[in-house]
């Protein structure tokens, strides 16, 4: 089988769902990110159509904040982030990287760290 790693040839099922989740993560994370930049263009753009028409300081006072939808975002993608960054780094803590890593193979002999 053609892998990247030669390591990832026999691993245990809790490291390939581990992977598989870490990949799952990344791709939300880049499909949140893609999501939040498609959204500032689209108002960026709304506000340039609008710009011209000005409207009274009154309607514009009403509509200041974040709205629901735009904060449930927000905490979403913050809790996510949130979540992401424990794991990497309780994965770069514990030593996770470091033992599933080999520095050298001698004679079929793997020299680990």
């Amino acid at each position: 089988m053609f892998l990247i790693n030669a390591l990832m040839e026999d691993i245990s099922v809790g490291t390939a769902g581990l992977v598989a989740l870490l990949g799952y993560a990344v791709v939300f994370i880049g499909l949140i990110a893609l999501m939040a930049v498609i959204m500032i263009v689209g108002k960026i753009m709304v506000a340039k159509k609008t710009a011209p028409a000005a409207a009274p300081a009154a309607a514009n006072e009403a509509k200041k904040g974040m709205s629901k939808g735009l904060k449930t975002t927000l905490i979403a993608v913050c809790t996510v982030l949130v979540v992401c960054i424990v794991v990497f780094f309780y994965m770069l803590t514990s030593g996770f990287f470091a033992s599933h890593t080999t520095a050298a193979t001698v004679s079929g002999h793997n020299c680990r760290s």
